[in-house]
């Protein structure tokens, strides 16, 4: 698609989907339509893909497609991986886990320019601040916490 160009979207679920940006002709070698271009020269064609070899799966996506799709879109694949957060946690604020043979330790990272609360899959101490947390933890605007979790 040329700068301004849209497009729509035909998928498994029949609901209508804005795109845009940009796109390719795809021709199908082993993989599988999960939606197509409805309208203009690419009518038809393939929009998103997924093709899996071994135990696993690649995917596709040839356009930027409305926020509301690519996001069920992307739900969706995390379900079937079984990909869950690590915690939950608002946007803008990154948790991510990493462990050792005798410790678990849980990296939050607040990029918000407000204080934000996230919720803790486990209790820890905060090894900056040596405070303990057990279910919740309250970052201040750009601040970080390095939580070595509790054992369940």
């Amino acid at each position: 698609m040329a700068g301004g160009e849209t497009n729509r979207l035909h998928t498994a679920d029949g609901e209508p989907y804005a795109c845009d940006l940009w796109a390719d002709l795809i021709h199908l070698e082993g993989a599988q339509s999960l939606a197509s271009y409805t309208e203009n020269y690419d009518a038809g064609t393939p929009a998103v893909t997924s093709h899996t070899f071994g135990a696993g799966a690649a995917y596709y996506l040839d356009t930027r497609t409305e926020k509301h799709y690519t996001k069920s879109l992307l739900q969706e694949l995390c379900d079937e991986a079984a990909v869950s957060p690590t915690a939950e946690a608002p946007p803008g604020v990154d948790a991510v886990r990493r462990k050792g043979e005798d410790a678990s330790f849980l990296f939050v990272l607040n990029h918000n320019q407000e204080t934000v609360e996230v919720q803790l899959p486990q209790g820890g101490r905060d090894l900056l601040t040596d405070k303990e947390h057990q279910s919740k933890l309250t970052l201040d605007p750009l601040d970080v916490a390095i939580l070595q979790e509790i054992a369940p």
